[in-house]
């Protein structure tokens, strides 16, 4: 990727994941990156495309670690590397959360179906390990990374090393 394509990209991620996508112009975009506006349409088409394009990335990076998680065996490991790896990266890349929940928020909808996976690999664990209730046991730790994220995305995390803390302790993970 070139320095000017990688510098729309970051600008656009930056302010679709702070003002939203309906918000932010391809004008402020090109601003913000310091580019020409028609070169964002040269690299992505339209402003549509630049999002394609941030959604595809953060599906790849997600598809990446899942594919670490699910080569565990043990299902303990399995759940506790799913709060790890959510929890690590929220903390080294809270704008691609940010942008999931403004997206979330505008489009009515996750467009990156990471949660409902989430979902379905710990629901296959705790099944894994004869739990009581494992679908609410999956549920509950799903809410708890979405919670999360929100209070990462509200800037309202607090004490978010502490609460993993307490979950993996709580599933003795």
């Amino acid at each position: 990727m070139t320095h000017r394509k990688e510098a729309i990209s970051l600008a656009a991620l930056k302010l679709f994941s702070t003002e939203g996508f309906a918000s932010t112009s391809t004008k402020k975009i090109a601003e913000y990156a310091g580019v020409s506006e028609a070169l964002i349409f040269r690299h992505y088409g339209n402003k549509k495309g630049l999002l394609n394009s941030l959604v595809h990335k953060i599906e790849e990076r997600f598809i990446s670690s899942i594919s670490l998680i699910v080569a565990e065996k043990d299902p303990k490991k399995v759940i506790g590397k799913t709060l790890t790896e959510a929890f690590e990266s929220m903390q080294k890349e809270p704008e691609y959360w940010n942008l999931n929940y403004q997206l979330k928020k505008e489009l009515k909808g996750d467009l990156f179906w990471k949660m409902d996976l989430i979902f379905t690999i710990l629901l296959k664990e705790f099944k894994n390990l004869y739990v009581d209730e494992p679908e609410y046991e999956a549920r509950f730790l799903v809410l708890f990374l979405e919670g999360m994220g929100n209070e990462l995305q509200n800037n309202t995390l607090k004490n978010s090393t502490e609460l993993l803390s307490f979950v993996m302790k709580k599933y003795d993970l």
